[in-house]
């Protein structure tokens, strides 16, 4: 080969590297790719209650609701008065649409409200946590078409009207009960529109807490699943969209979906992870869902782009992006139109176990796992026989690939991992100093994660096979079919193991590299088919086919890996606190860089999945050593300036790149301590339960402030410089009472601190919580306790009961749950509980407990209330403007029985 034509080899990996580009500025512009927003129809005379007739959805009338839910009447938590105005509110526009049917004669509404109360247990947080409720709001607007009977069966759509704390909750989740809303109307208005009941429920961001009570109305899964067919539930874990189907169940709406939705999204990979517990949050459809709860089949829709705004005070109403709506309801609209045709009537929607994936919005394919263990499988199978026929060398050849593949993504996931180390030191000063800006997180890691995946093929595969590759020293035919094989052995078996494992982890994913062993195997059939001496001459280069065939896998694997990046670089910033609190330095380090380590591992795993399987044509385009130590060399280069450039940009700012526009979450409480007053101790304990006087008083120590942090970048010296009467002696760990109201988040959450300041808390002037309790025998041969409490309070809110009993007891009944009660962990005799109160039925809050063993029984009782901590906060805590505090203020009381 001569000089020239060497030089030409180098250069074909401008073409890969054209490729790629072009294939990611399309998965961008396919997310970008919003439809035109409808305008709000003038409210059509002759309806009743002053609604459009239009059949279209309109985004115009869907963000009029999100501008009144999050910006005229704001904070919408349980147990304030935002939330009893939303109820009004939703109410109101629900029997506008009803008025809608009156007027075209098409179909018939009823709009009912309900109020809920139960408790039940919970498992997602890792260990069991109890979750009581009461006064819980659900709004109801079933719509019926005209001549259908009362037995037919409704599709049930549901989003939720409460925000979360210190979050006017303009998409998460006004933006849901918008579409719902704007949803119901354009099928109220259609010619023959399907049985949909849209439940509007007040109580999700409390544990689901508000479903559940709807479950319990109907008595269970068996009353549920007689009323509704299936269920839609719309949420939002960012500020816009494009809507993504992240779970489904329902082989009826994935293929509503799949068929009639004009802008599709959808990945089961999204209900992989979610279900694999990585992700620490959770929705209404695992109660609906749920095989103890609801046991519908259903479907998880959400908005998850510019997650920064989740569940802070920055989710507001202009940051939802023009377009979304549009896209959301039209979606949602279509999918109701369609499952309503097939399950017209008393039909039954069919369980589905399914895999789904779209191709940069244009389509989605769907198949069920019975097919997929063939489907993932068969490319295995396939190489293995390939491999086989290449006769004994071949076959050590390949598997000298595979060894290969397998060092290639391990580098691949190391390497950007040390890149995170490395952009955190010193001390984890600059943790997250790419929060907020994509690009630069890409700059940091992408470079050392290609390295990673180029360093083992540095060494290896350095044949020459035939004279015409032997003088240039460049990769021979032979060589490239060992990676290739090799390659396709690694991916398909990760793709086979992926399908078929017993713990069910990731087991839908299988498609990704399945995808992959296709396109590849198709390129060795056709190459097969045109092999001759003369077209295998020389050596391998930039191969047309082989990128064309690989098309469709790239944009697959493309459109959700820079999906789930963008996702994660954005939510990673509530992975927990920096870890101050660990006992080493380098333990504290490690904290503090968790969030940098993970997204460095996520940016090593994208790059494997996208360009791993591509590794032996990428070889191709690098054709001898020096090529590929070039490129290594470049790769490691740009890393190296990333991580300059971040340390120069960052250079004097506080710790993470958190702003004003994308802050940093704090959980901020003012916590006062509560004995037992003078009275309720001289007063027999049998008789206090009764007595009309306050039960409990402050104690004489001051109130105490805790803060903490809810992002990964370290916390501690911005407090004390924002904060300069404060020493770093102040900061103390803080007591497990004081955090018995966020648990079980302070397990993932390490950068907290308390301290006292009698003047920050001069102005508390809430009143104090009545309480009772009683101690009596419950005659049981065990000689076990029965505790009685009653707590009567000025505004609802929300309780927490830590409940301990000595070693060898246990708590044999309560009023909470019926059965058998589960410790919560923390020690064999721990119980956990968390309860949400609202409206007139948050007041009063009487319960019970009893435990057997000797001894007495410890109880930590928290009560908090949210109506006016934020704005005291506010005033009394200096903090900066790149911190958006999540305020509440808790009395605390611990007690004997």
């Amino acid at each position: 080969m001569t000089t020239s034509m060497a030089a030409s080899a180098r250069r074909s990996g401008a073409p890969v590297a054209l490729f790629y580009a072009l294939t990611l500025s399309a998965v961008l512009w396919a997310w970008h790719r919003a439809p035109i927003p409808l305008a709000d129809d003038p409210a059509d005379g002759s309806t009743p209650r002053g609604a459009s007739l239009s059949p279209l959805f309109s985004e115009e009338r869907a963000m009029s609701h999100v501008s009144h839910l999050s910006r005229t009447i704001g904070h919408r938590q349980v147990g304030t008065p935002g939330l009893e105005e939303a109820e009004a509110y939703l109410r109101k526009e629900a029997e506008k649409i009803a008025g809608v049917c009156e007027v075209t004669g098409t179909c018939e509404a009823k709009v009912s409200v309900s109020t809920v109360s139960g408790a039940f247990q919970y498992n997602k947080t890792g260990s069991p946590l109890y979750l009581s409720y009461a006064g819980l709001r659900n709004v109801l607007l079933t719509i019926s078409p005209k001549g259908s009977e009362a037995k037919d069966k409704a599709l049930l759509v549901n989003a939720h009207f409460d925000s979360a704390l210190g979050s006017p909750g303009a998409a998460d989740c006004a933006s849901c009960v918008a579409v719902a809303l704007e949803s119901a109307r354009a099928l109220a208005s259609s010619p023959d529109p399907p049985k949909v009941a849209v439940l509007l429920n007040g109580g999700e961001e409390v544990y689901m807490n508000a479903v559940h009570g709807f479950v319990g109305e109907r008595g269970g899964p068996a009353g549920l699943r007689s009323e509704f067919s299936a269920f839609i539930n719309l949420e939002a874990t960012g500020s816009y969209g494009p809507d993504v189907v992240f779970r489904a169940s329902s082989e009826t709406l994935v293929g509503a979906y799949v068929k009639r939705a004009p802008r599709p999204r959808a990945t089961v990979l999204a209900q992989d992870i979610f279900g694999s517990g990585v992700v620490p949050s959770d929705t209404d459809y695992s109660v609906l869902g749920g095989d103890k709860f609801g046991g519908m089949t259903g479907m998880d829709l959400a908005t998850m782009l510019d997650s920064r705004s989740y569940h802070c005070a920055r989710d507001t109403y202009d940051r939802i992006k023009t377009g979304s709506l549009q896209a959301y309801g039209e979606n949602v609209v279509e999918v109701l139109r369609g499952a309503g045709e097939v399950l017209r009537g008393n039909a039954t929607d069919a369980v589905g176990d399914l895999v789904y994936f779209d191709l940069l919005g244009l389509f989605v394919a769907s198949y069920p796992m019975a097919w997929a263990r063939a489907i993932h499988l068969a490319p295995l199978a396939v190489a293995s026989v390939l491999a086989v026929l290449r006769g004994p060398r071949g076959l050590l050849g390949a598997l000298g690939g595979a060894v290969a593949a397998a060092a290639s993504a391990t580098c691949c996931l190391v390497l950007p991992a040390l890149a995170a180390l490395a952009a955190c030191i010193p001390g984890g000063r600059s943790a997250m100093s790419w929060y907020g800006s994509p690009v630069e997180a890409a700059l940091l890691f992408f470079p050392a994660a290609l390295a990673g995946l180029l360093l083992p093929y540095s060494a290896c595969f350095n044949r020459r096979d035939g004279p015409a590759a032997k003088g240039a020293g460049l990769l021979g035919w032979d060589a490239f079919y060992s990676a290739l094989l090799g390659n396709l052995i690694a991916f398909s078996s990760l793709s086979a193991l992926m399908t078929i494992n017993g713990a069910g982890l990731m087991r839908h994913s299988g498609y990704i590299f399945a995808l992959w062993a296709f396109s590849s195997v198709a390129w060795v059939a056709a190459r097969r088919a045109q092999s001759d001496s003369k077209s295998l001459a020389g050596a391998p280069g930039f191969d047309l086919l082989a990128w064309a065939l690989h098309t469709v896998p790239l944009c697959a694997c493309a459109n959700v890996c820079a999906f789930a990046w963008l996702f994660f670089c954005d939510r990673l910033g509530l992975m927990g606190g920096g870890g101050e609190a660990a006992s080493t330095a380098f333990s504290s380090f490690l904290g503090a860089a968790k969030a940098d380590i993970t997204l460095g591992i996520i940016t090593g795993v994208c790059v494997l999945v996208c360009v791993g399987p591509c590794a032996p044509w990428i070889l191709c385009s690098l054709p001898s050593r020096a090529d590929r130590l070039r490129a290594l060399r470049a790769l490691l280069v740009l890393s190296l300036a990333a991580q300059c450039g971040s340390r120069l940009l960052h250079l004097g700012g506080h710790g993470g790149g958190h702003t004003e526009r994308d802050p940093k979450r704090v959980f901020v409480q003012r916590s006062v301590s509560l004995e037992e007053s003078l009275w309720a101790k001289v007063v027999p304990s049998g008789l206090a339960l009764g007595l009309p006087f306050k039960g409990l008083r402050r104690t004489a120590e001051g109130p105490r402030w805790t803060l903490l942090g809810a992002d990964a970048s370290p916390f501690r010296e911005e407090a004390l410089a924002s904060m300069p009467d404060l020493s770093a002696e102040d900061l103390l760990a803080p007591a497990p009472e004081h955090l018995l109201p966020y648990y079980p988040k302070p397990s993932k959450m390490k950068d907290a601190y308390h301290f006292e300041d009698s003047q920050l808390s001069r102005d508390l002037n809430l009143e104090i919580p009545k309480f009772r309790k009683r101690v009596s025998a419950t005659g049981s041969k065990e000689g076990g306790r029965r505790c009685d409490v009653l707590v009567e309070t000025s505004h609802p809110g929300y309780h927490s009961l830590n409940l301990t009993v000595p070693a060898g007891g246990k708590v044999s009944r309560w009023s909470f749950t019926e059965g058998e009660v589960t410790p919560s962990g923390g020690g064999g005799g721990t119980y956990v509980l968390h309860h949400a109160a609202n409206g007139e039925e948050g007041r009063r809050w009487r319960w019970w407990f009893e435990w057997e063993g000797a001894g007495t029984a410890a109880v930590s009782w928290t009560y908090t209330n949210v109506t006016s901590s934020l704005r005291e906060v506010e005033r009394g805590l200096r903090l900066p403007n790149w911190v958006t505090p999540i305020a509440q203020t808790t009395y605390v009381h611990t007690f004997r029985c």
